[in-house]
């Protein structure tokens, strides 16, 4: 079976957001403010790929400004070749403010409700960034008016 992977490396402003949302809803928007979804996935049968997920995790931060992140720890599905612990995940997970799902390809476990979860995110992101932006096209008018600087006419 053939994979495809596709990763942009381009400059800021270039119109990335602009040519996606062009080919998925074929609208034109010009957008301030991108936002972004990262699923960290690791192999819980693999220790190393868990201890690199703080370094992916940096890498987003340091790189990105509005991010929904999801941690994913896949191929649950074989409880004698899992090696990172559950505990330990939950609690990193915890500590840098994002959610866990353990998930399973192979039998579908939690597949569907992560995915949603990032969905969820997702759609409230959009929903504060247009409330932002509301609120931002909000002008506050107050009176400049001087009402003892009227003149007399003639």
């Amino acid at each position: 079976m053939n994979n495809l992977k596709c990763c942009a490396l381009v400059e800021e402003g270039v119109g990335k957001s602009s040519l996606l949302l062009r080919f998925s809803d074929n609208q034109f928007q010009v957008t301030t403010e991108v936002h972004m979804e990262f699923l960290v996935v690791y192999d819980v049968t693999n220790g190393e790929s868990f201890a690199n997920v703080k370094r992916w995790l940096r890498e987003i931060d340091q790189n990105c400004e509005v991010v929904s992140r999801i941690l994913v720890g896949n191929k649950d599905d074989d409880p004698s070749r899992k090696v990172v612990n559950p505990h330990d995940a939950r609690a990193f997970a915890s500590q840098m403010g994002i959610d866990l799902f353990e998930t399973s390809a192979k039998e579908n476990k939690n597949v569907e409700e992560m995915f949603m979860a990032i969905t969820r995110q997702v759609l409230k992101a959009k929903k504060d960034q247009q409330v932002r932006l509301a609120a931002s096209d909000t002008i506050a008018l107050t009176s400049g008016f001087n009402k003892k600087s009227k003149k007399k006419c003639c």
